[in-house]
């Protein structure tokens, strides 16, 4: 009986822990094929993403030269909110003699209560979890799987390190390094389309702080993002709640030697 696997997710962009993910599924689980699988749009992320041509794009340049990994636009195709359920369930179809093994990181874990239709999922495939090192797993969930599902999961031994699509996001915008981040051809094509360049406040940053106090504004913006996802919060939201005067007052104890900004006609930014 042939194995196939299932990796899925926004991608915004694939980073390197991505594909260490995995190559490591494959071999520790013995898989004749990982299909790598992009959504359209993710129900479970409320922030903006690049196309999904260039999510596409990126993920082709990255696994281009993996051995038993395809990447596959189902999902994109499909159009709409990107389902898990529906997804196993048409690999199932296309495979039904084959087992299915879902991909995924601890914090999809952690919340796989809430995906629609867990159960339909659990029906047709095996769960497989890796870890992050910045990641703290409740170790309730194991029961809870069995108590609610009567099927447990795997955990693979591995433990990912502190990389992610938000880190990659966040250090770009701000023009930092994204080097051993991700693959150097997905680096060229970020740097070259140009995809998380930053609003004015990442440029007004960018134009007078030191690289060193750029990676910490960097680290602060990455905590707060993390916060949100956690509290489920919409980022356009919280980010609009934060009126320019507030924004403007945070800026000047942010930066030193700025005592008033102002805007210009453009409604950019400029020292007084």
């Amino acid at each position: 009986m042939k194995k196939i696997g299932i990796f899925g997710g926004t991608f915004n962009p694939v980073h390197s822990e991505h594909v260490k993910l995995a190559s490591l599924a494959v071999e520790k689980l013995n898989l004749d094929k990982l299909f790598i699988i992009p959504t359209f749009i993710s129900p479970h992320k409320k922030e903006s993403v690049a196309s999904a041509e260039d999510r596409l794009n990126m993920l082709k340049l990255a696994f281009s030269e993996m051995d038993k990994i395809e990447v596959s636009d189902y999902e994109i195709k499909n159009g709409g909110e990107s389902f898990t359920f529906i997804t196993v369930e048409h690999f199932k179809s296309v495979y039904p003699d084959s087992e299915l093994y879902l991909i995924c990181g601890l914090d999809m874990l952690n919340d796989f209560k809430r995906w629609r239709f867990p159960e339909r999922i659990l029906k047709v495939c095996s769960l497989c979890a890796f870890g992050r090192e910045d990641y703290a797993f409740d170790d309730n969930v194991k029961d809870y799987f069995l108590k609610n599902f009567h099927k447990g999961y795997t955990l693979l031994d591995y433990n990912g390190k502190k990389v992610s699509s938000t880190r990659i996001r966040v250090y770009s915008a701000l023009g930092l390094s994204i080097e051993n981040m991700t693959d150097d051809k997905v680096a060229t094509y970020i740097k070259n389309k140009d995809l998380y360049k930053g609003n004015k406040y990442f440029e007004y940053a960018k134009s007078v702080l030191p690289e060193k106090r750029l990676k910490h504004t960097a680290e602060v913006v990455i905590k707060a993002s993390s916060k949100i996802r956690e509290l489920s919060l919409d980022y356009e939201k919280v980010y609009n709640e934060i009126s320019d005067e507030k924004r403007q007052h945070l800026l000047t104890k942010m930066i030193p030697n700025v005592y008033m900004l102002s805007k210009d006609i453009n409604g950019n930014y400029i020292i007084q």
